[in-house]
């Protein structure tokens, strides 16, 4: 049995199709080859939540021992957590995010650091700016439009990316995990 020609739907005979009910709800059907496979993806989902929970934990006790060796404050600890991960994360704006944006270029050209430093200050960016960047200091207009060429994304692209977010890293922050600053707050706190 074959549905009207306009659409890209076929039942035929020799194919056997299973229900797919989802968190007890009946949502369509699929062949079984494609249940296999949701069923894999989503066993992979469950472990990496489960691998997630327990990474967590272990970096709350960590945060938790550092704080106590330091002598800090225990209510200090979500903000630890906060620096951290904003450390390891790539951020996708501010001054942070054009200097990776530089370090892509330089892997990319497969240049050394001396080499890749020559080549910024041949596009008018010079060592000391490069520096300032890679610190996390302010960048100018007139160093955004030497780095586009070096990057290869225009000036106002680069200005979005230096302006855009919110206020403070943690509104970057939860911006980048897709979540609200208050779900990230909860998130860390548990």
């Amino acid at each position: 049995m074959a549905t009207d020609d306009n659409t890209k739907v076929k039942l035929g005979p020799q194919r056997s199709y299973s229900t797919l009910i989802i968190d007890g709800q009946e949502v369509g059907w699929c062949t079984v080859e494609f249940a296999d496979r949701l069923s894999e993806s989503f066993g992979r989902d469950a472990q990496s939540d489960a691998t997630n929970t327990i990474l967590r934990r272990a970096f709350k006790r960590v945060c938790t021992d550092l704080l106590a060796k330091m002598g800090g404050n225990p209510h200090q600890l979500g903000q630890l957590m906060q620096r951290y991960l904003e450390a390891v994360m790539r951020p996708d704006t501010g001054p942070r995010a054009i200097a990776y944006l530089l370090r892509d270029r330089q892997t990319s050209l497969g240049m050394s650091n001396q080499e890749f430093v020559q080549f910024c200050d041949s596009y008018r960016l010079s060592p000391p700016e490069l520096k300032e960047i890679y610190d996390g200091r302010p960048i100018s207009d007139a160093q955004l439009k030497n780095i586009s060429r070096i990057v290869g994304r225009t000036a106002q692209e680069l200005a979005d990316i230096r302006d855009g977010g919110g206020d403070s890293e943690t509104d970057r922050l939860a911006q980048s995990l897709g979540m609200s600053v208050a779900e990230l707050t909860e998130w860390l706190s548990q």
